[in-house]
């Protein structure tokens, strides 16, 4: 898929696509960022996605899908 991507980018612009990455700075520079990951206690998160569900369905979720269904919309757009 490289040489694909390399090919496509010189037959489209005439220019290497090496030659488009050197012109290309990073957006941020090195050691500019600090990154930081947030995880929540598993237990709660799944207590929270339970209770996330069970109000869907009391909320009729499921008749909201047959709707949707028989509206028989093109299964490429995003539900």
């Amino acid at each position: 898929q490289r040489l694909v991507r390399a090919m496509s980018v010189y037959v489209s612009s005439g220019r290497a696509i090496s030659d488009w990455q050197a012109d290309t700075l990073p957006l941020l520079k090195s050691g500019a960022w600090t990154g930081i990951v947030i995880e929540p206690d598993r237990q709660r998160l799944y207590e929270k996605c339970d209770r996330r569900v069970d109000t869907m369905l009391e909320n009729n979720v499921l008749d909201e899908v047959r709707t949707l269904i028989a509206r028989q919309l093109p299964s490429s757009l995003p539900a």
